[in-house]
């Protein structure tokens, strides 16, 4: 048998989604995120504790570690694709036969879905970086009234000086009432990507950042009943 003259290259394609990292907040409004995700065997594990906190406000705050290159945001766009309210149906019908009882806890079944605030760490404040991503994520989802509401009652959280712990988390918390009480939405979901970075700035000028941010905010979401 003689050898094939063909190139590799002609035969087989990637995708271009599996040729470059996923970057949380660009890729999230592309047509086709979530499209071809491949569920492991991790994937598959965290999702299944992800979707314990939709019926046990205990598990709501959830940290994914691993190293550089495990996929944890691609797992982040997946996760947030199939619970945003504007995800695509074809999405969580493959999903639901992927994941099997996962799929039945986590994806809601109607298509209220859930207001999505998405944050990529920098090197900058935590504060900073959570009220970028709120006003960047209810822009690009279409709720500007949604956001101009809460700038005018949270003026200070939004007025770019020093911000208090304590405005941040309100400032969620009334988001999360929003998404249920005016939105129709299941609740409200916050994804921080590159959360060592905002680490990192905290390392150093821990006079400019409050790590008790994270914790507020997580017992904050433990706490949430009827807006989680």
């Amino acid at each position: 048998m003689g050898a094939c003259s063909v190139p590799l290259s002609d035969i087989i394609s990637v995708r271009p989604r599996f040729v470059r990292s996923v970057h949380l907040e660009r890729d999230f409004y592309a047509s086709d995120a979530g499209d071809g995700y491949i569920v492991t065997r991790g994937s598959r594990s965290a999702l299944s504790l992800l979707a314990r906190g939709v019926d046990e406000p205990a598990y709501r705050a959830q940290c994914l570690s691993g190293p550089y290159g495990s996929g944890k945001s691609a797992l982040a766009l997946y996760f947030a694709r199939l619970m945003d309210g504007t995800s695509n149906g074809g999405l969580r019908q493959e999903a639901r036969h992927s994941l099997g009882d996962t799929a039945g806890r986590l994806i809601p079944w109607d298509s209220s879905g859930y207001v999505t605030v998405l944050a990529t760490g920098t090197r900058e404040s935590i504060g900073a970086c959570l009220i970028r991503g709120l006003e960047k994520s209810l822009q690009n989802s279409g709720r500007a009234q949604v956001l101009q509401k809460l700038r005018a009652k949270h003026r200070l959280a939004f007025a770019g000086r020093e911000v208090v712990t304590r405005q941040v988390v309100a400032l969620f918390e009334d988001l999360a009432e929003s998404a249920v009480r005016d939105a129709g939405c299941s609740g409200l979901i916050i994804i921080v990507d590159e959360l060592g970075k905002l680490l990192e700035y905290t390392a150093l000028h821990h006079e400019d950042s409050d790590i008790q941010m994270l914790q507020e905010l997580a017992e904050a979401a433990a706490r949430s009943h009827q807006y989680p």
